[in-house]
């Protein structure tokens, strides 16, 4: 009985347990077999397939190469479409124009990040973005990478949106190459990886000589460092604090951490529109740029100039209020402020000598439309060579008004004659010439200048 009984008893293939040669499931026990039912169903296989792709790629740069190839796609269509309107359209919608942020277009500050200049801008911004992406995405993974990125494009265009007058317009990914730099200098000088040491401070070292000639060469071109990087390098310091980036950090640390910088990046753009809506307000009083300012408009810059006295734009649209209103004292009591602050300030200079002359001050306003010519006669910094020759003329016009309402004929009439060396036609110059010559004559008054 007992070898009958073992003849009818065999082996599991799968788990090697005894089981009963007359089993319906073959040569498995029943439980091997359910469960090789269900590793041959679809849903399985998907779901095996998944995670071996999801292993194999997790080294593979992918958030670094999508968005370094969508900054190479959006300058392709802004090239192609150049010639048919639609590229205007699509940078006007992209690029980071602050008057618009602040009437609540807020995804600017984001997709400017993928907006160049030229080709040239393009490509040293993208082959900075893949090498320090790649890097960078090894470290943290890709969900952090694309925080970083995220968080550092939007950085560079608030602090672009923070120091410069909302009319200003910017674009370039250069934030993110600041942040993405600063990250990983934090990543690696406390040493939260687990590269040897040497290779670490080496690490270090050459983040920070990256962004120190980054630096130096913003300072040696344009006298400053550029807003949109310090705010781009901020946003990666505060990812590196905030943003727990090591293996076995649990993901409620990581999302407290993300919505930590989220949060900080929130309340950053809100009270900067606040603080900039002050423009667009002065743009609304003053549309032209002008200063084609009326009285009505005083009781408010008065308020504005008590709450931002800094904006020497305000006092300048108030004395101009001022000035139309006939309250010329007033006017350049502000004038002298902004002198105060702004020594070379040409248009105060020449708006002041206008105060002057309306008050029959004609020797101040000589002094004062002398200062507006000499500064704009040593300003090199204008767009054209015609355009200085005009604010010159103009200069010289004034001070020729001021050089008769005094009775200084010779003085007058020679400004007009410089007027004739540059702008020989000049229809005013020609015109009045021949009248101070007739009235100098009329009146016999002596020259007060020397030939």
């Amino acid at each position: 009985m007992w070898q009958f009984k073992n003849m009818q008893m065999q082996q599991c293939g799968h788990c090697g347990r005894e089981i009963d040669s007359d089993s319906l499931s073959g040569d498995f026990c029943s439980e091997c077999a359910a469960k090789i039912r269900s590793e041959l169903t679809l849903l399985y296989q998907l779901k095996k397939n998944w995670f071996w792709l999801r292993t194999r790629s997790a080294h593979l740069p992918l958030i670094t190469f999508s968005l370094a190839s969508l900054n190479v796609g959006v300058y392709y269509c802004l090239v192609t479409n150049s010639g048919t309107g639609n590229n205007s359209t699509l940078q006007v919608f992209l690029e980071m124009h602050g008057e618009r942020v602040i009437q609540g277009e807020w995804w600017r500050l984001l997709t400017s990040a993928f907006l160049h200049l030229n080709l040239s801008h393009l490509i040293s911004n993208v082959a900075f973005l893949c090498l320090l992406g790649w890097v960078a995405e090894r470290e943290f993974g890709h969900l952090k990478l694309l925080l970083l990125w995220i968080s550092s494009g939007t950085a560079g265009s608030i602090a672009e949106l923070l120091s410069r007058q909302p009319r200003f317009v910017s674009l370039g990914a250069s934030g993110v190459i600041y942040g993405l730099t600063a990250a990983l200098f934090c990543h690696y000088f406390f040493g939260r990886t687990n590269l040897p040491n040497r290779q670490r401070h080496m690490r270090a070292a050459l983040m920070l000589f990256l962004v120190g000639i980054g630096l130096f060469g913003d300072w040696y071109l344009f006298g400053r460092v550029n807003p949109g990087h310090a705010g781009g390098l901020l946003a990666g310091v505060l990812f590196a604090l905030l943003v727990p980036v090591t293996a076995n950090t649990s993901r409620q640390r990581i999302m407290v951490g993300a919505g930590g910088l989220a949060l900080l990046l929130l309340a950053t753009t809100i009270l900067t529109i606040r603080r900039q809506k002050v423009w667009v307000e002065l743009d609304e009083i003053d549309p032209t740029g002008f200063f084609s300012v009326n009285a009505g408009s005083i009781p408010r810059l008065q308020q504005i100039v008590a709450d931002r006295p800094d904006i020497l734009r305000v006092h300048l649209l108030l004395a101009a209020a001022y000035q139309n209103g006939k309250r010329f004292d007033d006017a350049i009591r502000e004038y002298r402020y902004i002198l105060k602050k702004q020594p070379l300030s040409e248009q105060a200079w020449y708006r002041m000598g206008w105060a002057f002359m309306d008050t029959g001050r004609y020797e101040n306003a000589i002094d004062a439309f002398s200062q507006s010519l000499k500064i704009d006669s040593e300003n090199s910094t204008r767009q054209t060579a015609r355009d200085l020759q005009l604010e010159v003329r103009m200069d010289r016009e004034a001070l020729a008004k001021a050089y008769e309402g005094a009775a200084r004929f010779d003085d007058s009439m020679a400004e007009y004659r410089e007027i004739l060396q540059t702008f020989p036609d000049d229809y005013i110059a020609k015109r009045e010439l021949p009248r101070l010559e007739q009235l100098a004559r009329t009146l016999s008054v002596p020259s007060k200048t020397k030939d």
